[in-house]
């Protein structure tokens, strides 16, 4: 009896270890064990809310981490406009993220756009090490539509945010949130984990450019 007792204990404590697995509808294999990671646009992004198969209405924390379970999809939205989404990792950014599901369907345009919008949102609390998306963030509604490849519809939800807000913050897209978001994504593609499928860093630099200055011709 004791012999059997102390063989299922063991047998549990194995299958906990290795963590049981299952597929989505969606077709994606995940396990039990949960995985966290860090959202970042210049620096990682606290407040941000996402959603997974096992974590279906979420926010990052105060470091910018998310919990996924290995294997699951992670969407990402402000205001209720999607992001993107990917496979979770231990370190995403706008540039990692896939459009509607398809893999590899970010465009230099939308991961541009989502960096402005995020950093435009920066409260200041944790000036130079968080960008913190305050409460404010997540009570807006939005009350138009919003193209994250136009950089004067994002000015233009950002001008009414700000009216909305009862806070001291003053948020809008000014030259120095401009130029914070080039310097990011320069740095990003010479960094060690460089935007997938950036085989020309120059030509990402250059939409970058007329996303956010006006054409260079």
């Amino acid at each position: 009896m004791f012999k059997s007792i102390l063989s299922l204990a063991i047998l549990t404590q194995f299958f906990i270890g290795c963590g049981s697995s299952d597929t989505a509808n969606g077709g994606e294999t995940i396990t039990s064990k949960i995985k966290t990671g860090t959202f970042s646009v210049t620096n990682p992004v606290a407040n941000l809310h996402y959603s997974t198969r096992g974590f279906e209405d979420d926010y990052t924390n105060s470091q910018g981490k998310f919990s996924y379970y290995e294997g699951e999809t992670i969407k990402f939205d402000v205001f209720g406009v999607a992001l993107g989404q990917a496979t979770g990792q231990a370190n995403l950014n706008p540039f990692n993220l896939a459009v509607d599901g398809v893999e590899g369907t970010t465009t230099y345009s939308s991961a541009t756009g989502a960096a402005t919008l995020l950093l435009s949102l920066d409260s200041g609390a944790v000036a130079g090490e968080v960008l913190t998306l305050d409460n404010a963030v997540k009570a807006y509604k939005l009350t138009q539509d919003v193209d994250l490849t136009s950089l004067s519809s994002i000015t233009s939800v950002i001008s009414d945010f700000s009216k909305s807000n009862s806070t001291t913050t003053d948020y809008s897209i000014d030259s120095s949130v401009l130029s914070d978001v080039y310097s990011y994504i320069s740095n990003l593609i010479n960094s060690d984990t460089p935007p997938k499928e950036t085989d020309d860093s120059t030509s990402i630099l250059d939409t970058a450019y007329d996303f956010l200055f006006g054409s260079a011709a």
